[in-house]
Formats: C-alpha cells, sequence, structure tokens
C-alpha cells in the first residue's frame, strides 16, 4: 500500500507540474502582445524566464511522473504476487468437485488474465487515473484564474461533454454487455483447454474443432457478445470525443462577444489567444478521463470473478491432530451426490468395514460408486449424510495433512506433470 500511495501522490504532483508550461505560455503571450508592434520593446530577461518556468515544468513533470511509476510497478508486482500466492493456496484447499464444475481452463483464465489485468492497472493505469482526475481541477483553477468569462465559457463545453457522454454511456445495459463479455471469454478459455487436452481423441476420429460442439459454441456465444459490447462504445467515444473538441463552439462566440465591448484590447488579446492554444490540450486531458474510467470498469470485472473464486468455502479442516492408532476405515451409512438433487445420489446408506491389515475390494458395474467410495476417504469431497471413519474418528475431525500423510492413491486417469520422470514419481 505504501508505494501504492506513494506513486498516486507523485502521480497527483506530476500532473500539476504540467500545466506550468502552459501558466508560462500565457505569460509570454502577455508580454509579446504588450509591446505589439514594437517588438525591440520585448523584456527579453522576463520572456526567457517564463521560458526557463517552462522547461523546469516539463523536467519536473518528467521527474515525478518516473518516480511515480517506478512505485507503481514495486506495488503493482507485489500485488500480483500475492494474489497469485493467495489464489493458488486456496483453490488447493477447494473441494475436488469445485474444481470439476468451474474446468481448469477457466481457473487458469482467472490467474494468468484477470489477476495478470491487476497489474497492468496498478503499474499504469491508476497513476493515469489519478493524472485523469487530478488535471481537470488544475485545469479548471487554471481556466478560470486566467479570465472567468472564458473560464465559465470553457466549463459550460466541459459539462455539456459529460452529459453527452452519460447519455451515450449505456449505463448498467453496458455494464452487463461487459459482463457477458467476460464469461463468454472463461468459457471459451475453458473449452479450449478441454479441446487441446483430448486433442489425441479429436485427431483419432479426424474431428476438427468446428465439429468438438462445446468449443464451437462457446466461439458462438463470444462472438455474439463481443461484438455488441464493441459496438457499446462505439457512440459514446464519437460522441464524448466530438463534444470535446466542439468546445471552441462555447469559446469563440464569447470572444467575438468580449472583443466587441473590451476597453483593454491587449489583456483579451492575449487571454483570447491563449484559450485557443489551451483548449485542444482540455480535450487530451478529458479523453484520458474516459479510458481511465472504462479501464476501472473493466479490471472491476476481472476482480469480481477473482472474488467469487475466493469467496468459494473452504474444505473445513480441524487444526487439532486426532491422529488414529489403528487404521481400521469404517462407512457408517454414508450417502452422497453430485449434484444437489439427493435423486441421482452416487452412493446412498452404504456402510461397511476395511479392516487395518486386510484386501478389501470395491466391486460393481461402471458408475456404481467405486471410485466415490476413494475420493471420499481422501477427502476430496465431503459426505452428504453419515460419516466416515478411522478407528472411531470422523475424518473431517482429522486435519486435511495428516489425513493425506496416511493414505496413498492409485488414479485411474494418469496426469504427468511437465517435469522429470524423478519428480513426477515423487509428486
Amino acid at each position: 500500500k505504501a508505494p501504492m500511495v506513494g506513486g498516486m501522490i507523485l502521480s497527483a504532483l506530476a500532473t500539476a507540474a504540467s500545466f506550468l508550461p502552459y501558466l508560462a505560455i500565457y505569460f509570454i503571450i502577455q508580454e509579446i502582445v504588450g509591446v505589439y508592434p514594437d517588438f525591440g520593446a520585448l523584456d527579453v530577461p522576463t520572456v526567457l524566464g517564463y521560458g526557463g518556468l517552462a522547461l523546469g515544468g516539463v523536467l519536473l513533470n518528467v521527474l515525478l511522473y518516473t518516480a511515480s511509476v517506478a512505485l507503481s510497478h514495486i506495488a503493482a508486482y507485489g500485488t500480483l504476487y500475492q494474489c497469485k500466492i493467495n489464489y493458488v493456496s486456496h483453490i488447493t484447499k477447494l473441494p475436488l468437485g469445485y474444481h470439476l464444475k468451474m474446468g481448469s481452463g477457466k481457473l487458469r483464465k482467472i490467474m494468468d488474465d484477470n489477476i495478470e489485468s491487476l497489474e497492468g492497472f496498478i503499474a499504469h493505469d491508476l497513476p493515469n487515473m489519478v493524472s485523469a482526475f487530478v488535471a481537470p481541477v488544475v485545469m479548471l483553477v487554471l481556466v478560470f484564474a486566467v479570465d472567468w468569462r472564458f473560464g465559465l465559457a470553457t466549463f459550460v463545453g466541459i459539462i455539456v461533454s459529460f452529459l453527452v457522454y452519460g447519455v451515450t454511456a449505456g449505463g448498467n445495459k453496458t455494464k452487463q454487455l461487459m459482463e457477458d463479455y467476460q464469461a463468454s471469454l472463461e468459457d471459451m478459455s475453458k473449452a479450449s483447454v478441454e479441446y487441446i487436452r483430448g486433442i489425441a481423441v479429436v485427431k483419432a476420429f479426424w474431428q476438427t474443432a468446428f465439429s468438438f460442439k462445446r468449443l464451437h459454441d462457446s466461439i458462438r456465444n463470444y462472438t455474439k457478445t463481443v461484438i455488441p459490447y464493441s459496438l457499446s462504445q462505439e457512440l459514446m467515444t464519437a460522441a464524448f470525443t466530438a463534444a470535446l473538441n466542439g468546445i471552441y463552439l462555447f469559446v469563440i462566440p464569447v470572444g467575438i462577444w468580449i472583443g466587441s465591448s473590451t476597453n483593454d484590447y491587449q489583456a483579451f488579446a492575449a487571454s483570447f489567444i491563449f484559450y485557443l492554444i489551451f483548449v485542444p490540450v482540455i480535450a487530451s486531458i478529458l479523453m484520458k478521463v474516459l479510458y481511465a474510467s472504462v479501464n476501472a470498469m473493466q479490471v472491476g470485472n476481472a476482480v469480481e470473478h477473482i472474488d467469487q473464486v475466493l469467496a468459494e468455502p473452504e474444505i473445513p479442516e480441524k487444526t487439532t491432530s486426532r491422529k488414529p492408532s489403528t487404521y481400521d476405515v469404517t462407512y457408517d451409512h454414508v450417502t452422497f451426490s453430485y449434484t444437489d438433487e439427493e435423486a441421482h445420489a452416487a452412493l446412498k446408506d452404504v456402510s461397511f468395514t476395511a479392516p487395518q491389515g486386510k484386501v478389501t475390494a470395491i466391486v460393481g458395474s461402471s458408475g456404481g460408486g467405486k471410485s466415490t467410495v476413494a475420493n471420499l476417504l481422501s477427502r476430496f469431497w465431503d459426505v452428504k449424510q453419515g460419516q466416515i471413519l478411522v478407528r472411531g474418528s470422523d475424518i473431517r475431525d482429522i486435519p486435511l495433512s495428516d489425513l493425506m500423510d496416511q493414505i496413498s492413491m492409485v488414479f485411474q486417469r494418469v496426469y504427468l506433470f511437465q517435469d522429470t520422470v524423478y519428480n513426477n514419481i515423487a509428486m
């Protein structure tokens, strides 16, 4: 938090420093208009002093912004590291059923893309957001300080621009489009991973991506969501940009009105020239506000998906060890369903004892629940009814690390990590 806050403060100061050159330009214009047309009477040392002020503002802006970005990167990578550690630690404590329901592709997308987006947001977008919201404040102070009448005309133009933005932004509809887009992107990632993992089967039967229905449907759904979302930004961006660049329509009439009735033409000319130079700068400053708000909305949506995973309850675990002295395993009226519907229970009121030192085989037809019996002993899931006992102790009362230390399992489906043979055996 400390480097993040420091980076935001330095970004605000850098933004304030960036306006010093424009203030210097106004003073230089005053000096030139004040002696017009006798340029020989120009106070060159004073003009050079204002030039030095402009150069100093540029250098100060560069130094402060560089320091701001350096601090924000420290904060960004620290946050990224901690978020990934927290995320990976959390999903290892979730029931296996959650992983099967979500799919590795969607979980991978959240870890690789959603969490990664935090780095870009904190390192780059956050300083820019601070700059985007500080700049209008400093800008308004400057435009009202030079000439309140031109300042008021400029302010009205800015208000109209934001009203246009509000009307064309779409509100909740745009937010919903973004949520649909993010969800379809995760589904497509999930289906893509499944397709690639099963590529041997796909090739064996001469199938293509388009014949793999789940992937095909996810791509079609992504197309349906990404195009409306992209087009929803079109009108808003075009209207806001046009309105910002149209602030001249408010400044020039006011300039004509002031010029037609002024007694101090030199002061008027200096102010009018300054605003004609400064109005395009206003458009570029406020466009940053638009981009910052859009980026914040995108990252906010990504963070919601991270929070949804982190909010999933972990397998409840006792901290005190109750290691049994013998290892008789008893299933006591165990009922379990992979869904919330008890009618489709994989196991229903199952009771038996597997005594220590004996071989106990579970025999039955495919889909009869044999693997479920083994998975429940390892607490990949927890039973819905009944209990599993090891020498009278409910396995839910044994710390998971202690329980897993006592279980050795040979899986039906072998997964090889991209590592050495030794490390795969050790795992």
